[in-house]
């Protein structure tokens, strides 16, 4: 596979040198991704489209961090949600390094599959056509990712093929933007209620009520990354 980026898009040609070609682990596990896209239609869109809002963040320090994020529904209404994290809830075959804050841009990625396993929770009946997802990220390094569809650095590179599978099984396709940080301010209120901090949140605390929470736990963040990964019986 001979892959070519050229102003944020890519393509891959295959080619055969020999009469035969060995493919390590990565290269499989892509090459079945690519599979499951093609299935999917992803390529295209088929039917009727529609853009939906939100944002996510998140923040670490060398043991823990939270992920959170908001969006709103095609009544209007803002929904959010919020995960702790802690080094025993993460997958370890992604290679995490001893401090969690080290990987702060792999834990925004996920933050952002995140927002759409929770938009879909909330309004499965939108994930029955080709949908377009439009959501608002602060790290530059995760919108770049997405825009490319490529890292080389873990935990970033699983947590990027983490959000494709996601993609692929909800059959939508995630557009993420960046957003300046000091805007994004709702998110990262969101992301950090496991920080244990006390500040200034009246504000958010009474937009973000309650039973406007939409419940997520660890194990299905991991749920899509499991399944593709667990070997299955013949």
């Amino acid at each position: 596979m001979q892959p070519r980026m050229k102003n944020g898009a890519a393509w891959a040609r295959f080619k055969a040198w020999e009469s035969y070609i060995n493919l390590d682990e990565k290269c499989i596990l892509s090459l079945k991704i690519l599979k499951g896209c093609i299935a999917s239609n992803l390529f295209y869109w088929a039917g009727f489209q529609e853009m939906l809002n939100g944002a996510a963040d998140a923040w670490a320090c060398a043991s823990r961090a939270g992920i959170g994020g908001w969006f709103q529904t095609m009544q209007g209404r803002k929904q959010w949600f919020h995960v702790p994290l802690h080094m025993n809830d993460l997958p370890k075959k992604w290679r995490w390094p001893e401090q969690l804050d080290k990987a702060i841009a792999a834990f925004e990625l996920l933050a952002q599959q995140a927002l759409i396993l929770a938009r879909a929770k909330s309004e499965p009946g939108l994930f029955t056509v080709h949908l377009q997802v439009l959501q608002d990220c602060d790290n530059m390094g995760v919108v770049g990712s997405v825009g490319k569809g490529l890292t080389l650095k873990e935990p970033m590179a699983s947590a990027l093929m983490s959000l494709s599978l996601t993609c692929s099984r909800l059959r939508c396709v995630a557009n993420i933007s960046h957003l300046a940080g000091e805007r994004n301010q709702a998110a990262d209120f969101l992301s950090r209620l496991n920080e244990g901090k006390k500040g200034c949140s009246t504000k958010w605390e009474s937009i973000f009520t309650p039973n406007n929470e939409i419940k997520l736990d660890v194990a299905e963040l991991f749920t899509d990354w499991n399944e593709f990964v667990t070997p299955r019986r013949p």
